[in-house]
């Protein structure tokens, strides 16, 4: 590179002459023509010779004030002995050239590895902000070997090596990866090795109704093999695919279609045997079609059948004694957590003991037992029971009947046991009162 020229000259700087013939008149005259210059024949004025050397003397002094350093003054950019220029501000663009405003290609020379562009800041700011109004994305970054197209390296505590930030007011996403064929992966996180280590991808949220991490099946052709977000631990013979922790709320959460739905929101791939290592909370839905827990250091089975389960058992020790007229001795209600929520049998058991309410009542007499379905208005059957002389209040025999009853709608649901004397001038009683309902079946 030339070696830059270090001397400089000044030409009538002072606006006045101080001295000579003419003393008190200017120092320069822009009297020459500017199209035309000097005529032949025709003397020059100090002036205007004055005029133009003053000019060209300020222009040496610019020229010698050019640096390669980023200055904060007008100066000519000059390149140092390395061929660097140090700028304070480049502004590029927003030109009719078609040209790419900023082109940058690494030297053959620099040292492998080193970047084609080095950007640093100091200040608590971004090393380089990008904006784009259009489709195209802000920074493009296209990698044709085996290495990343962006790479992202955290240095400080807490820091992020990358780090997406959806829109304030639209719709957006803070990051994205799209995978280009059936053997590529969008987003890719490798943990550490250690024990311990801190999640590969983590997904935050920040709000009481947000989410941290979102899959979404985005096509309507995707079949029962197609999954949002599938956690793999298949490499590993004891690790877990996907675990979900709290320490309030729900851990996990599944939903499905809440009307006439396709499919469950919840299924457990059948096994054929109990797991060789069980703890308290673990289930599982056996292969032949029952579900098993683990409760108490055993494996045990649940009870599974196409209804819902429902009980009540209503006992009454009595005595109660049985006029010549219907009289309700018990009565079972399924109501609130408890009533069917299918159609379907229900198995009633009826149980009492007979007996006579003073000694020697007479004659054999009968007593009609009846086990009403009081929701529905209806008898679900009736029965005559013989009631022989006996001792008073003392059963004279046991009755017991059991039933299947198929009920004619889902929901709340009563029953009474109904007893009456059909004759005889004493009344009698019933003791050990039970009425039993179980179901649905």
């Amino acid at each position: 590179m030339p070696v830059k020229p270090a001397a400089i000259y000044s030409v009538a700087t002072d606006p006045n002459y101080s001295s000579g013939p003419a003393i008190g008149n200017p120092t320069k005259s822009a009297t020459v023509s500017a199209t035309e210059g000097f005529f032949p024949g025709t003397a020059i004025a100090a002036e205007e010779h004055n005029y133009l050397f003053n000019i060209t003397g300020q222009w040496t002094a610019w020229l010698l004030a050019g640096t390669s350093l980023p200055v904060i003054d007008t100066t000519v950019v000059e390149r140092d002995a390395f061929g660097r220029v140090e700028l304070a501000i480049l502004q590029l663009g927003n030109t009719a050239a078609t040209l790419s405003p900023l082109i940058a290609d690494s030297n053959p020379g620099q040292p492998a590895g080193d970047p084609t562009a080095i950007f640093s800041n100091s200040v608590g700011g971004a090393c380089i902000s990008s904006t784009n109004n259009g489709a195209e994305p802000c920074v493009g970054a296209t990698n044709s070997g085996d290495g990343p197209g962006v790479l992202g390296v955290s240095a400080g505590f807490n820091s992020a090596g990358v780090l997406g930030v959806s829109s304030a007011v639209n719709a957006s996403v803070g990051v994205r990866g799209n995978a280009q064929n059936a053997a590529a992966i969008g987003v890719l996180g490798n943990g550490f090795v250690d024990a311990g280590s801190l999640p590969a991808v983590s997904g935050i949220c920040n709000c009481d109704d947000g989410v941290g991490v979102f899959g979404q099946v985005a096509t309507a052709a995707a079949g029962v093999l197609a999954s949002a977000v599938t956690g793999d631990s298949t490499i590993s013979p004891d690790a877990t695919g996907v675990r979900g922790l709290s320490s309030g709320g729900y851990a996990v959460v599944c939903q499905a279609d809440t009307s006439s739905p396709l499919r469950s929101s919840l299924r457990l791939v059948p096994q054929d045997d109990d797991p060789t290592i069980g703890l308290n909370g673990d289930e599982y839905h056996n292969s032949l079609g029952y579900r098993r827990i683990f409760a108490d250091s055993l494996w045990r089975s649940v009870s599974t059948q196409a209804g819902n389960s429902v009980r009540q058992f209503v006992e009454n020790a009595g005595p109660v004694p049985i006029p010549l007229a219907p009289t309700t001795v018990a009565t079972a209600s399924l109501g609130l957590n408890n009533q069917p929520l299918v159609v379907g049998d229900l198995e009633i058991m009826v149980e009492f003991d007979p007996a006579w309410g003073v000694s020697g009542a007479g004659v054999v007499q009968d007593l009609r037992a009846t086990l009403r379905d009081t929701t529905a208005g209806v008898d679900v059957w009736t029965e005559i029971v013989a009631l022989p002389d006996g001792l008073a209040l003392v059963p004279v025999r046991s009755f017991t009947r059991t039933v299947s009853y198929t009920i004619p709608a889902a929901g709340a649901r009563s029953f009474e046991l109904i007893v009456e004397r059909t004759g005889g001038g004493t009344d009698a009683t019933v003791q050990n009162v039970v009425l039993k309902v179980t179901g649905v079946f």
